[in-house]
């Protein structure tokens, strides 16, 4: 960490220390202490939590004494909670990993995800972490690679239609793009260089707003989705050049503006 220079730091944990039920006083304590670190020696760089999953059939050594790992679906979903409280606390990025798989799981059954031991993964649970992260850092769409590393095309196919499902298409969900304005900003002054851009050269005013907020982008047509906290979609048209949007009649809070301008960008605004 310490070289710096680094894009993206990946922290990751350890998957039962993430599935028990406070791991504020441990885990969080040591991720926070490292995004520090990653911050203080990268400062253009983005901290990304690799979301790890439930063991297959529940983590059967546990179950007697913490009855919520006796099964996959309850291990995984204090493992996603986990992850993304995480997320939310330092102001991190999440690579969503163990959602995707849960998707693969419930939608495409007959894909193997794990290796014998029912934790590590398997092939496909290797390609699908891959097609998750490509997704992540690079905020392009999963569904047009062609590298298979040796599974069955069909299964291929449906674990990248998984990660785009779930990753790309949601991304900020997964809080990437969030934070593009606040790393540009840092990262112009810990080097001095004024004339960095993030992702995409979006601007949003004023912000907070009560009535209404400007969205300033390229003169061309893109589309614009707002999500409330929730996640769900308040409101979508298409922008080009300057716009105003009206903000009126949504309640207070924080929303999300997702643009699909080919890079997938994602800007938080504030109604008061």
């Amino acid at each position: 960490i310490k070289v710096g220079h680094w894009d993206y730091v990946v922290l990751q944990g350890q998957s039962y220390e993430l599935s028990l039920a406070h791991p504020e006083t441990t885990v969080f304590i040591y991720a926070h202490n490292l995004d520090t670190i990653i911050r203080a020696y990268n400062p253009c760089s983005e901290t990304m939590y690799y979301m790890t999953w439930g063991r297959k059939n529940g983590d059967t050594a546990s179950c007697p004494t913490i009855p919520y790992l006796c099964t996959y679906q309850s291990m995984d979903s204090m493992i996603r909670l986990n992850y993304m409280q995480m997320a939310v606390v330092n102001s991190d990025i999440v690579s969503p990993v163990g959602a995707v798989r849960h998707y693969i799981r419930q939608y495409y059954p007959s894909i193997e995800l794990y290796q014998s031991d029912e934790s590590h993964p398997s092939l496909a649970g290797t390609y699908a972490a891959a097609c998750c992260f490509y997704a992540a850092i690079f905020r392009k769409d999963p569904g047009t690679l062609t590298f298979n590393p040796g599974i069955s095309s069909t299964d291929a196919l449906n674990i990248r239609t998984a990660a785009k499902t779930v990753a790309y298409d949601s991304l900020h969900y997964w809080h990437i793009g969030q934070y593009d304005s606040l790393i540009t900003a840092r990262c112009q002054a810990a080097t001095g260089i004024t004339d960095i851009k993030p992702h995409a050269n979006v601007m949003l005013y004023p912000n907070p707003a009560t009535d209404a907020i400007t969205i300033q982008t390229e003169n061309k047509k893109q589309l614009v989705q707002v999500y409330n906290y929730m996640g769900a979609i308040v409101n979508e048209l298409e922008i080009s050049g300057s716009t105003l949007l009206n903000i009126s009649t949504l309640p207070k809070g924080i929303y999300f503006l997702h643009i699909n301008n080919g890079q997938q960008q994602t800007y938080k605004f504030a109604k008061q």
